[in-house]
Order: C-alpha cells, then sequence, then structure tokens
C-alpha cells in the first residue's frame, strides 16, 4: 500500500515537470485537452515572442556596418554609370592622383589588370577600398617613420641648447653631470633625452601615437584644392552636359568613407567591433535582452570615430574634421524597455505556477476517483475569481501605465544618472544605496552637498506646507464665519466676491502676483511716492546696496530688518531671505482661502439650528455656542481635507516657481542648485530641467522621500480623525 503511494505521488510529480518543461504536457497526461491547448498557446506566445524578437537562428557573425552605420553599401557590385558601362576605372585613377594616394597611374594600371575578365573590368566596392585603405596605410606609415627620422637626428643637438638656454636651475643642475658624461654614459644620456624629448617635440612626441593631420601631410594640402575630394569631383562631372556618373552622397558616402578609414587602420576597426559585438544586445530576444538591459545598463556608450587627422582629404565639399558618430547602448531606454519585459515575464510565471499547480492538483484528483470535467473546472474557476477577471484587463494596462513609469522612478535613484552620465554618450550604472548614503551622509557622497542642502530643504518645506494649510484653513474658517453672521448684510454678494480669486486660474494669479511685487512693480512705487521708502531708509531697512550686503556678510539684525537697497525687494531678497518665505505664505491665503471658506460655509450651513437654540436657552453666549458646536462639528467634518491639503501644498510647485523661481539664491552647486525658497519638488523640478544641472539619481531619491514622507503623514493623520475612526467601527 504504501509502495503504490509512493508511486502514485511520483507520477504526480512526473506530470508537474513534464508541464514545467513544456506547458500544457501534464494536463494533456491528464487527458485535459482544453486546459493544455491552452497552456500550450500561453507557452507557444511567449517562446514566439522571444523568437520573433531575437536574432537566434542568424549564424553570420556581427556586422558592424550593417547594424550601427545607415547608409546603403554597394559591397561586392560593379560602380557602373547610368548607361550600364563600367567607367570607374576611368575616373577612380584621376581621383587618387588628385588627392596624392597615387603619383601616377601605374600602380593603378596594374592593379586593374589584375582584375579583368574578357576585356571588362571586375572591379568592385570591396576591391576599391582595399586598394585605397593599402595606400593610404602606406602613406601614414611612411610619414610617420620620416617625422621620427628627423626628431632622432635632430634630438640630441638641440636638447643641450634646450638645457642651457630654456631649462629651469633646478632642472639645469639635475641634469649638469650627465651632459657632461653624455660620451662615456649613453645609457644616462639616452633617459635625458627621453625626458627631454616631449618638451623639444610635443608634436613629433605627439605623433609617435597618433599622428595629426599636418604632421601626415604638407601645409599645402590644407588648401581647397586638396579637400574638394572624390565627391566635388564627381558632382562637377555631373554638372557637366551629357555627364551620366552617379553621384554617391549622403550616407551612403560616409560609410564608404568609414570603410576606407577602417581598411587603412584595422586595429582601431577591431576595437570598435568587440566594444559593440555583444550577442545580448544585438541577437538577444525581448525577454533576454530585457533581462539582460536591467542587469548591466549597457556597456558600449555612443562613441564618435574621429579620422580628421589621417583621412581628411577624403572629406566631401572640404568640410572638416571626419568623424561619425556609432550608436551605443542608450542605459535609460534599455532600463526602460527591461522592466517592460520583466513585467510581461511575471505575468507568464504566474501562468506557469498556475500549469504547473493546476496539473499535479488535477493527477491527484484523478487518483482519488474524482472526476472534474473541464466544462465544470472552468465554470468553477468563473464563479470563484468573476472579480480578478474582470480585473484582468485594468491590472494588466495599470502595471504598464502606472506601475512601471514607478518603478522606472525608483530604479533611477540607484544609479548614477546625472549630467556626467547622460545617455547615449555615456553608460549608466547601478550604485546601489551610495545616493542614498551620501544624502544622510554631510560629509562624504558627492562633491555637491546634497545631504546638507536636503535638510534645510526638507525644513522649509515642512514649515511652508504647514504654514500655507493653517492659513488657509483658519482663514477661510473666520471668512465663513463672518459671512455666515445675521448681522452681515448682502451675504450672497459678499461671498461671490470673496469665491472669485478661487474661480480664477491660480497660474494668472501667481504671475500677476510676481509683476505686481516686482522691484519696478506698482507696490514699490506707490511706496515710493507715499513716503514709505524714504521711513524705510531713516530706520536702515533699505539703502544698502546688495553687492556690499551679501548673505555672507550680512549680520544678524541685517536678516531681521534688511529689505532691499532701492525699494522692497519681495521676491529676491537673499540677505534675508524669510522675509520672501513669509511673503509667499503670506500671498497663498489669497488663492487657498476661498476654497475654505466655500466649503465650511456648506459645512456651517446644514448643522442643525435646534443645537444652537438649545444652547441658547442653556444661556450660552455666542462664543461659547461657536467654541463647543461651531468649531468642532466643522473640524470633524473637514479634517480629512486639511490633511489633503497639506499633502498639496508639500508639492505646491506652482506657488513657488512661477512667483520666485525657487530664489532668492539657486543655481550654485555650493548649495546643490537650490534656491532659499525652493521645496522639494521645484527642487527636483530643478534637478530635472535644467540642462546645466541634470541630477535625475538625486532628483529619484527626493522623490522616494517625498511619497514616504507624504504617505507616513497622511495615513497615521487620517487614521486618527474621528470620521475614519466612526466609519470603521460602521
Amino acid at each position: 500500500m504504501r509502495e503504490e503511494k509512493r508511486n502514485n505521488q511520483i507520477l504526480h510529480i512526473f506530470k508537474a515537470i513534464a508541464s514545467s518543461l513544456i506547458w500544457g504536457l501534464g494536463q494533456l497526461f491528464n487527458k485535459q485537452y482544453i486546459k493544455a491547448m491552452m497552456f500550450f498557446l500561453v507557452f507557444g506566445l511567449m517562446i514566439g515572442i522571444e523568437v520573433s524578437t531575437g536574432d537566434y537562428f542568424n549564424d553570420q557573425p556581427f556586422d558592424f556596418y550593417e547594424t550601427k552605420i545607415p547608409g546603403d553599401y554597394l559591397g561586392g557590385e560593379n560602380i557602373r554609370d547610368k548607361s550600364g558601362d563600367s567607367s570607374f576605372s576611368v575616373e577612380f585613377p584621376r581621383w587618387l592622383t588628385f588627392n596624392n594616394i597615387t603619383t601616377n597611374d601605374t600602380e593603378w594600371n596594374a592593379f586593374v589588370q589584375e582584375h579583368m575578365a574578357n576585356g571588362k573590368s571586375t572591379l568592385t566596392t570591396d576591391l576599391i577600398i582595399e586598394f585605397t585603405s593599402a595606400r593610404i596605410r602606406s602613406i601614414h606609415e611612411a610619414k610617420i617613420d620620416d617625422i621620427n627620422d628627423q626628431a632622432d637626428s635632430l634630438a640630441e643637438s638641440q636638447a643641450i641648447t634646450f638645457v642651457e638656454t630654456r631649462a629651469t636651475d633646478d632642472l639645469r643642475v639635475e641634469l649638469q653631470n650627465p651632459l657632461a658624461t653624455k660620451e662615456t654614459n649613453p645609457v644616462e644620456w639616452q633617459a635625458i633625452y627621453d625626458r627631454l624629448y616631449p618638451s623639444l617635440y610635443p608634436a613629433r612626441y605627439a605623433s609617435r601615437f597618433n599622428v595629426n593631420y599636418n604632421q601626415l601631410y604638407d601645409e599645402e594640402m590644407l588648401t581647397d584644392k586638396y579637400l574638394s575630394g572624390m565627391q566635388r569631383y564627381f558632382s562637377e562631372k555631373v554638372n557637366q552636359p551629357g555627364s551620366n556618373f552617379i553621384l554617391i552622397s549622403g550616407d551612403d558616402w560616409n560609410e564608404l568613407l568609414l570603410r576606407i578609414y577602417f581598411g587603412a587602420f584595422p586595429e582601431e576597426y577591431i576595437e570598435v567591433y568587440e566594444e559593440y559585438d555583444n550577442f545580448f544586445y544585438e541577437k538577444g530576444g525581448f525577454f533576454v535582452k530585457g533581462i539582460w538591459s536591467v542587469i548591466t545598463l549597457g556597456e558600449a556608450p555612443q562613441s564618435t570615430v574621429d579620422g580628421s587627422s589621417r583621412v581628411a582629404f577624403l572629406m566631401p565639399n572640404g568640410v572638416l574634421p571626419f568623424s561619425y558618430t556609432v550608436e551605443g547602448h542608450n542605459s535609460t531606454q534599455l532600463l526602460l524597455t527591461g522592466l517592460i519585459a520583466i513585467l510581461t515575464l511575471i505575468y507568464f510565471l504566474m501562468i506557469y505556477v498556475w500549469n504547473i499547480r493546476d496539473a499535479y492538483k488535477t493527477s491527484v484528483a484523478r487518483q482519488k476517483g474524482v472526476r472534474v470535467t473541464e466544462k465544470e473546472y472552468f465554470k468553477s474557476l468563473y464563479d470563484n475569481s468573476f472579480e480578478y477577471i474582470v480585473l484582468m484587463p485594468a491590472i494588466v494596462m495599470l502595471t504598464y501605465i502606472t506601475i512601471m513609469p514607478i518603478l522606472f522612478s525608483l530604479a533611477i535613484a540607484f544609479t548614477n544618472y546625472n549630467n556626467q552620465h547622460i545617455p547615449p554618450a555615456q553608460l549608466v550604472s547601478w550604485v546601489g544605496i551610495s545616493n542614498f548614503r551620501s544624502l544622510f551622509s554631510i560629509t562624504g557622497g558627492s562633491t555637491i552637498p546634497f545631504g546638507d542642502v536636503f535638510w534645510k530643504v526638507f525644513s522649509w518645506t515642512l514649515i511652508w506646507a504647514i504654514g500655507a494649510t493653517f492659513t488657509c484653513f483658519f482663514g477661510g474658517f473666520i471668512q465663513a464665519v463672518i459671512i455666515n453672521n445675521k448681522r452681515v448684510v448682502f451675504r450672497k454678494a459678499w461671498r461671490a466676491v470673496l469665491i472669485l480669486p478661487w474661480a480664477i486660474p491660480a497660474l494668472v494669479s501667481q504671475l500677476m502676483f510676481k509683476v505686481i511685487f516686482h522691484g519696478e512693480g506698482i507696490v514699490n512705487k506707490f511706496f515710493e511716492l507715499s513716503g514709505v521708502n524714504e521711513f524705510l531708509r531713516g530706520i536702515g531697512s533699505l539703502g544698502q546696496p546688495m553687492s556690499l550686503l551679501t548673505a555672507s556678510t550680512a549680520t544678524f539684525m541685517d536678516r531681521i530688518v534688511y529689505l532691499g537697497d532701492n525699494s522692497i525687494n519681495w521676491l529676491g531678497n537673499e540677505v534675508n531671505p524669510w522675509f520672501v518665505r513669509i511673503f509667499i505664505i503670506v500671498l497663498n491665503i489669497w488663492l487657498g482661502f476661498p476654497y475654505f471658506m466655500a466649503l465650511m460655509s456648506g459645512v456651517m450651513t446644514n448643522i442643525s439650528k435646534e443645537l444652537y437654540e438649545a444652547a441658547e436657552i442653556d444661556g450660552a453666549t455666542p462664543f461659547v455656542q461657536f467654541k463647543q458646536i461651531t468649531m468642532p462639528l466643522v473640524l470633524y467634518q473637514t479634517s480629512p481635507l486639511l490633511i489633503m491639503t497639506f499633502a498639496g501644498n508639500f508639492n505646491n510647485f506652482g506657488m513657488i516657481y512661477f512667483i520666485t523661481g525657487g530664489g532668492p539664491g539657486g543655481g550654485e552647486s555650493s548649495r546643490a542648485f537650490a534656491g532659499y525658497t525652493d521645496i522639494l519638488i521645484s527642487w527636483i523640478y530643478k534637478l530635472t530641467t535644467d540642462a546645466n544641472i541634470r541630477w535625475y539619481s538625486m532628483a529619484s531619491v527626493f522623490s522616494i522621500l517625498i511619497f514616504l514622507i507624504i504617505g507616513s503623514i497622511s495615513a497615521w493623520n487620517f487614521l486618527r480623525t474621528k470620521s475614519f475612526k466612526e466609519e470603521d467601527m460602521m
């Protein structure tokens, strides 16, 4: 009995393993044909996506030109004119001589004779590139040898002159004895020569590693005559009446130049080829490439092949320098597509687990004699999981529209994505928690003091959010109490007037405030005419120029009373930034109180009049009625909105950005690019949109912290409100 039970268990596990290897195979053994087909189709879909998006069955080696370089290449074909007759063999030697690649036609003619069949030329683009590259390489090596020979012959005699006339006293003393013993101690002299050579001949010294254009060719080759190149020569031929020669131009011409260049300098081609020959990137499918992308974030950045120093004479139309950009791995795009691939793979993994578990459970049920038809199975699945089936399309859409961007932002926080690593020119790499470490360590982790400035900005953000919330909340509350008082006449008219600031778009009001309180705005002009500015100059609040009084030189009293130079600096007072901070909190009342006034007016209107009548009978004064009835009921109804308003003000980007722009101050790396009125969200905006900053990784860190702070505070306060507790009890 025990042996039979063990054999049955092995059979169940076998069916589960079969379904793990080929989805649906276990269901096929269980005679569940519809389920087997369903899982097999899903399995086929996953494999099909991977195979169709990859290049697994192409046994050809990586083709650098085809995958990385745009343009059509006529490799292996004759270059012909429009009439069909091969004429390149006639025109090309003239171009070779024209650009000093050959001094006569002898070499070319010999080359042509090697490739003749039945009296016709069989020259192809590949052969022409091979010939041209070999000649350029020969010229290059000859010039290098000539330069080095000249340098060697002159260096010894000029070294002594250099030491005697140009060397410092310390260097002269140091070299005196070795120079005197040059004849008897050649080893020491060679060491001196090697040391002096770079100073004597910097251009020649550089030529040993990378000969530049001026060293390879005569000065006269810099003239327009020698820079015209083959394309201009052919262009002139095309413009002649009756000419039918085909012009190679655009990307096709650039590719031809690049092939000639790499043919002349194959060592550079090998280096570039090995860098970009990546199996996962070039041949991997959607899922394999996606996983590789997330793990590595790319391995080969975009690069530029610069050939101006070696084959500049090949450039069309006299344009210098010759350079070509090679497409590389874009780290951010790889991360984005990788996340999409992983999220898709997770859904396939869920179906995979369901497939294995169902194969095992069905096998166990069949062994016990339970026969559940597939129709009954799907009906039970529909009845028990109806809500999940209905929500699944929305969940899938939510995954790619909402969850995926959030995951991307979270991932950026663990990379070095900043202005020194901007794709595609540079790669982004994973740095772990170093960004968080630099944030919470004031002295370490970064050359920019993000940690120190973060706590200052965070403190001001909290003060701003609390101040802006409670001033608007209680400002609206007080105004609602006044409007609802029986002694106020024309209450509807007053309510309509006071609601206007809320009806006007906030952006319009913010920009209006910026104009009104500008240095030459109407408010300062009024203060000047009315004598207010004169009074402020008398008490020392105005007058000292900002060039003399700065944030670092200002005294404690300056920081309290200083308001500006010629007029009140409402929005840019760097000496007294707290004046600007308090000012924008006051300005925010104008934009925020109407909402709470309207809200609380409605709440107060719905309070039962019987409560006030009963309180009045009991002898309660109006103040006691307000304290014991009005305020508690209003706070009870609006406290959740108070929390939401706090969260909104914590991220109130518009009020800060459109009025002060985060200033005064800001833009300096010493303050981590944050101004005195910047809150976290406006600081993040600067870090991500300013082309001179672009510190995306730290901006992502701040976004995560904002989410944690706002979410925690809001949840904690919301759970403590009476309205939530009573709703939970119900």
